[in-house]
């Protein structure tokens, strides 16, 4: 059980830091959708996680929602502007 969990820790971890990176260098339409993703995959690293890195994992994953969130809300601003 514990092979198992470290697998699926493992596939999270390393799930969430390419999501991540496809938000950061992706177009706007995807960019929420990939940082949601990545914060998912965090969030699920980090409760696994807990007892040793989990923390970090979660800080990221809050990380990961905040910059979602913005990015919808300056694709409205960029919108509005033109």
């Amino acid at each position: 059980m514990a092979t198992v969990l470290a697998v699926i820790w493992f596939a999270a971890a390393i799930g969430g830091a390419i999501a991540a990176i496809v938000g950061l260098s992706t177009h706007r339409a995807l960019r929420r959708v990939a940082l949601s993703a990545a914060g998912v995959l965090f969030g699920i690293a980090g409760v696994l996680g807990i007892l040793s890195i989990g923390i970090v994992f979660m800080a990221i994953s809050a990380v990961c929602f905040v910059t979602a969130a913005r990015a919808t809300d300056a694709a409205a601003a960029t919108r509005r502007m033109t």
